[in-house]
């Protein structure tokens, strides 16, 4: 349609302006935008969380926002971004639990009044089934809270609260889930590493 206003010379549209409406519709990065396709593991995790037959609230919830952080996340904003806001409080050193291998780190950070945790894999990791989840491990070792759903970048980014900090949740764990229904850790963790 825009371009028959072109060719046609509709009145009321001055050519050099069309002209140059047509040309930054076809830059391929308008406003500096850079758009990121999605791992089709976060879509197959929506679907199944979706699907399951057993209620998975929580879960339900982290699948779902990891979507939208995705499409919002492209647009400038969202739940998670590449790069890493603010400033660091505190640092975590991501092993394995068996061999102490280093696969990356955490940090926490805090840009005005908002705290993230940034996670930072040069290697991402992969499941064969399932996804991955990211926790916050209280120092007690009896109690944790999902963060959010790792989308296999090497760099994501999640909201968390004064709160959870102050009330010593500052073990970062990432771990192997399945779709079963469950919504506690799987007991299956890749990496571990303490805030400090």
């Amino acid at each position: 349609m825009v371009r028959r206003w072109a060719d046609d010379a509709t009145p009321g549209f001055d050519d050099e302006v069309v002209a140059e409406l047509l040309g930054r519709l076809g830059e391929e990065d308008p406003g500096g935008v850079q758009w990121a396709q999605p791992p089709a593991s976060v879509w197959d995790g929506v679907q199944a969380a979706i699907t399951a037959p057993t209620p998975r609230f929580s879960r339900r919830i982290t699948l779902s926002l990891a979507a939208l952080g995705v499409a919002v996340g492209a647009t400038g904003g969202g739940l998670f971004w590449r790069e890493r806001p603010g400033q660091v409080i505190f640092r975590a050193v991501l092993r394995t639990l068996d061999t102490q291998v280093q696969r990356g780190t955490a940090e926490l950070r805090k840009k005005g009044d908002q705290l993230f945790l940034v996670i930072d894999t040069p290697e991402p990791f992969t499941v064969s089934s399932g996804y991955i989840e990211v926790w916050l491990i209280n120092t007690d070792g009896e109690r944790m809270m999902s963060v959010g759903v790792y989308s296999s970048q090497q760099q994501e980014s999640f909201p968390v609260t004064q709160t959870m900090i102050d009330e010593a949740y500052t073990i970062v764990d990432i771990s192997a889930e399945d779709y079963d229904g469950v919504v506690t850790h799987s007991g299956n963790s890749l990496v571990r590493g303490q805030l400090q």
